[in-house]
This record gives structure tokens, sequence and C-alpha cells, in this order.
């Protein structure tokens, strides 16, 4: 694997303003998410990144590409890294969605249902099994190199999920262009570095 991973979510969105669900609608970033997509890459610009992966959605890609210029890195898009599909729960707001789609928040947000498909998107099994293919990609491509990962916070609970770190169940917002860096301890294990970082946005 990795010795370090740096999981980046993408910039602001006018859906996340408005609370509008995503997923894989492929909505651009907004004017202050272009800003805060310039002052993520200027504070990583002397960080070690020997890697750079993104999900193949606009507003990730947008968030990457300084980042890949500041570097002087190719930026590999993947369309794994794409946030949870909820199907017919797409373009509708979250208010909406909480009062008249309810039944099935309630089905999708239990971790324990894994084939739960009634929303026409993916089921939360097979979010978890394209994810777990990400990461056994990588282990094989780049050991002992420091990968970046621009992708979505639904993406970034479960990443930080599957490398023991169970935060997925904990009720915390993940910023625009937060940065969470993880490094893998002697014993293979990985540690948090820095956890759901912002504080390139107050410059």
């Amino acid at each position: 694997m990795p010795k370090r991973l740096i999981i980046i979510r993408h910039g602001e969105t006018e859906h996340n303003i408005l609370g509008i669900c995503q997923g894989w609608l492929n909505i651009p970033l907004n004017q202050n998410g272009l800003v805060q997509a310039k002052k993520l890459a200027e504070h990583l610009k002397n960080e070690t990144i020997d890697v750079i992966y993104s999900s193949d959605l606009k507003r990730t890609l947008q968030t990457a590409k300084p980042i890949a210029t500041i570097k002087n890195l190719p930026l590999i898009k993947n369309k794994k890294l794409r946030e949870f599909n909820f199907g017919m729960l797409q373009g509708k707001t979250w208010d909406d969605i909480r009062t008249n789609y309810h039944h099935i928040m309630d089905e999708l947000d239990d971790h324990s249902i894994f084939d739960f498909k009634d929303h026409l998107g993916e089921s939360r099994g097979e979010f978890h099994q394209r994810l777990t293919s990400f990461l056994q990609s990588i282990e094989k491509k780049h050991p002992q190199q420091t990968v970046a990962i621009i992708t979505h916070s639904g993406v970034k609970r479960i990443l930080l999920d599957l490398l023991g770190h169970n935060s997925y169940k904990e009720n915390f917002r993940i910023g625009n262009t937060s940065i969470t860096i993880l490094e893998k301890d002697p014993s293979g294990k990985y540690q948090l570095i820095k956890f759901n970082d912002t504080s390139h946005l107050n410059s």
C-alpha cells in the first residue's frame, strides 16, 4: 500500500449551498469553489505527492487540476471515486428527501443493510465494493508512495472506514476541500495524521 494517503473533498458547488443531493450529477464548482481549489493547491505546494487520483466528475476534476498543475503531475481520473449513486434522489433537496423519502433514507442510513436499491441507484454493498477495488488497485501500483485522492464526502467516509477508522458512523461535517492524511505505521495500519483540515481556506 502507499505509505501516505491524502484524501480531499471537492470544493463548493451551488448544489452544496442549496442543500441539493448531488450523487452522480455532474455539477461544477461555483466561484467560491474555484477560489477554494486555488487555495488548496497553494497549501499543498510543498507537500510530497507522487500520484494524484480524482473522481471523473466536474467538481472533483476542477478541484484536482490546480494541484496537478502546481505539482507538475498527471491527473488520473477514476470513476470508482465517484460519490454514492443516490438514483432517484439526485437533484432533490435534502429537506425534501427527509420529508418525503424518509423511508428510503432510513434504509440507506442503516449501515448493516448492503443490498437496498429501491432508490434506483447503487446499493451500499456495491459502493463498498468499488472503493475496496480502488484501494486494491493502488496497493499494487503505488507501494511506498504518497497518493492524493480528490473525491466526495461519502467516499471519504467509506475510505476511512475501509482503512480502519469508523468515522462514517460519527456525525461530523466533511468540509469542502478538507484534507485528511493517513500514514502507514510499521505494522501496516494507517494512522490519522490530519483530519478534515480546512485551515488553508482562512488565508
